[in-house]
């Protein structure tokens, strides 16, 4: 269940971090390589690969405990 949580506030922080401008560094970074102008288009798509991955993640763990419990729950009933 710790797992899942986890997942679940990476996703949401990410989720976040996905609507903000990029940090400076980054910028700079991008800058350096002649593409500063992407670096805008570039963070909100890498946060939202994060997102999707670790929302994904936390929900299959929701969906393994439910199932872990449905079982559990039937086998106690036998």
């Amino acid at each position: 269940m710790m797992v899942v949580v986890q997942f679940g506030l990476a996703a949401i922080l990410l989720s976040i971090l996905a609507i903000r401008r990029p940090p400076h560094p980054i910028v700079v970074i991008a800058e350096m390589f002649g593409v500063g102008s992407s670096a805008s288009l570039a963070w909100p798509a890498l946060m939202s690969l994060g997102v999707a991955g670790f929302g994904a993640t936390a929900y299959a763990g929701v969906k393994a405990i439910e199932l872990s419990n449905h079982n559990g729950a039937t086998n106690d009933r036998n």
